[in-house]
């Protein structure tokens, strides 16, 4: 499998405004700096399809998913599972 964080900075660099950003800036911003709550749901599904794994609505919680660097912890600690 390839490495989670580069996948999900890619995705998250195809959203607008997103793609002259530096990967540390971009890892480091709010989430909801990147995306709206509409692609929030679209960013979940590519979360549950490109690494296979069930995110439940409990997980789904502000401080999971504060920034792209938590979102990536949280995805890494379901793979080590």
């Amino acid at each position: 499998m390839q490495n989670p964080q580069r996948l999900i900075v890619d995705y998250l660099r195809a959203m607008p405004g997103q793609g002259a950003v530096s990967d540390s800036a971009l890892l480091d911003a709010p989430l909801r700096d990147v995306i709206d709550s509409i692609e929030m749901i679209g960013f979940l599904g590519f979360l549950e399809s490109t690494f296979s794994i069930v995110i439940k609505d409990d997980e789904v919680t502000p401080e999971t998913f504060e920034t792209p660097r938590s979102a990536i912890a949280f995805v890494e600690g379901k793979l080590r599972r």
